[in-house]
């Protein structure tokens, strides 16, 4: 019913991931309040916690390969992954970080009204700020935002069972050496987008 529904982003005009967007949407809304008892929100995986755990395997398997490993590539290999508007580019493509941006902030707005007047309302407008809204709606800060993503890829890897399902399904595998790499390079790209809002 819905393969072949195309949505263009009102700011870039790049053609959107709608099928990314609403089972990023439908993880969330479903899983809203479910918490699991190691403490992590396992319905990010549905979104940004999942691509960038996918990316950070990329990034190492990549950097390994080739012996470039640091602090420094990483970061870079990160935001340009990130920033990259062609969706085959890689795991975590800009494309799918406005999937992941836009499915919290639309998320967020249906607490009070239907899926169809969050999205008009939210394409009307909301798409303006919408790396601060995630911010806000997610972490809270940049500086949580890295904390949240460092946690998640370093402190959670191998010991939280919904994680360890994700990971062996996508065939996650990374050194958690690069985890404050990883999650500063997201920190900058989240830093970068915020910047560029409204001007």
């Amino acid at each position: 019913m819905y393969k072949n529904i195309k949505m263009f982003d009102p700011d870039t005009w790049i053609e959107l991931d709608f099928h990314h967007m609403m089972a990023t949407i439908s993880g969330l809304y479903y899983k809203r309040n479910f918490i699991y008892e190691y403490g992590g929100e396992i319905d990010d995986l549905a979104g940004w916690l999942g691509d960038l755990r996918t990316l950070a395997s990329d990034i190492y398997k990549k950097l390994n390969k080739s012996g470039d490993l640091t602090r420094e590539k990483v970061i870079e290999e990160t935001k340009k992954a990130i920033l990259n508007p062609n969706p085959n580019s890689s795991s975590f493509s800009y494309v799918d970080l406005l999937a992941d941006v836009d499915a919290v902030n639309i998320e967020k707005l249906m607490a009070t009204m239907s899926l169809s007047a969050a999205l008009s309302l939210y394409y009307e407008s909301g798409y303006n700020t919408r790396f601060s809204s995630f911010v806000k709606n997610v972490f809270g800060s940049l500086d949580a935002a890295y904390n949240t993503a460092y946690f998640y890829l370093d402190k959670q890897d191998g010991i939280n069972p919904p994680i360890i399902a994700f990971d062996n399904h996508f065939d996650v595998v990374y050194d958690k050496k690069i985890a404050p790499w990883i999650a500063e390079g997201f920190k900058q790209v989240l830093a970068e987008l915020i910047a560029k809002e409204g001007g």
